[in-house]
Formats: C-alpha cells, structure tokens, sequence
C-alpha cells in the first residue's frame, strides 16, 4: 500500500488532550496533506510514543491523560481498517518515553523523571515484561534500531546501545539535544530535531 506517516494524539490550542489521529499519504502521484482519521482512540493522550509491531499494525504506548497523569494504556491501530483496539497495560506509566519494535516485539524506554527501566511486549504472549534497564535515565529523548541493535539518544549527551543482553554507552552526541527523534537510516543512527537544528548521524561500522 501507500506509505503514511501517522500522528497520534497530543494538544489542541486550548491544551486539551485529544483522542483524533491524522496521517500523511507519501502517494507521489497526488498533492500531500494530512487527513483526519474517522477512527478515534480510545483514550485521549499526548507526550506518547507509538511504533510498528508490523506491517499491519501500529502500537500506541502510554502517554499522558487530560489531567496530568501518566498511562499505562496501550492500543492498537489496525492499518489495513483504520480501526484501534486495546492491548494490555505496561507495567508501568510512561510519557515522554521512547519505543522501537525490536524483533517482533515492542520495547519501551525510559520517560518522565528520567526513568531508566525499561519494558517489552510480545505479541505471541499479549503480556509486557521488563527489559535490561538503560544505564542512565532518560526522558524525551529518541530511540531506533540499527543492524539489529537498540539505540537510545537524547536527553543526555552519552548514546547508549542494547547489544541483545545488555546497555553500553558507546558514544557522545555532537551537541546537547532534548525533545529530539532518532530514526536508522541506511545502517546509521541519525538524531535530529529538538532544541537543535543540527543533525547527528552515528556509523556503528567506525564507531
């Protein structure tokens, strides 16, 4: 199918928390514009964090509700109907967190009050256990999976790196960075957005 970027959530000009989710057609042949969901989810939040768990489904992980308070909720958005469902809570409630699907799986990292623990969800189960906690705590930063590893970056200047068993630090962002994203690309960890313009691109090949 067409490639979509989605959006879910957040504030509206009167900083309440919405339930509405838009998302972007990449279809070359037509004028891009986002497009308002019918579907709405089923809990109002913002400050999420959302991944694919696969090519079908999307993961919408915790968030923070219209009075302040952290979520545990987790949904699903069905792709192919535009639908969303309910999955089982986290362990924990989370926002300003980060997620990545990592071998069939979801894993959560990190949140408010720079939180290091981190949780998994497995589909073949319908449960979230815990995950190898990050070394330092971090919220509002970026994660991404790159050759088969979990990248974490942001928040604080030191990257960490999930080597299947455990976290390392192996390496320092160019520049402070908050409130940024970190995607893989082409076998590289590029960090950008945030309080800063400048991009960051990370080469596990040289280190």
């Amino acid at each position: 199918g067409i490639p979509r970027l989605f959006a879910f959530g957040g504030y509206d000009h009167r900083w309440r928390t919405l339930d509405s989710c838009e998302f972007l057609d990449f279809d070359e042949d037509e004028e891009k514009e986002w497009i308002l969901m019918e579907a709405k989810m089923k809990a109002p939040r913002c400050l999420t964090a959302a991944a694919l768990l696969d090519m079908n489904t999307a993961v919408i992980c915790g968030g923070r509700s219209m009075n302040e308070t952290d979520l545990t909720s987790c949904e699903a958005l069905d792709l192919s109907t535009l639908s969303f469902s309910d999955l089982p809570d986290m362990m924990e409630p989370r926002s300003y967190h980060a997620a990545v699907h990592y071998k069939g799986t979801i894993v959560v990292l990190g949140g408010a009050g720079k939180k290091k623990t981190c949780e998994q969800f497995d589909p073949a189960v319908s449960k979230w256990t815990p995950f190898a906690p990050l070394n330092e705590g971090r919220h509002s930063f970026g994660a991404a999976v790159v050759e088969g590893k979990i990248y974490a970056a942001g928040d604080v200047d030191s990257v960490e790196v999930y080597d299947g068993s455990v976290w390392s630090v192996v390496t320092q962002l160019l520049r402070s960075r908050y409130y940024g994203s970190a995607v893989a690309l082409g076998g590289k960890l590029v960090v950008l957005g945030g309080t800063n313009e400048e991009i960051d691109v990370f080469d596990p090949a040289t280190n």
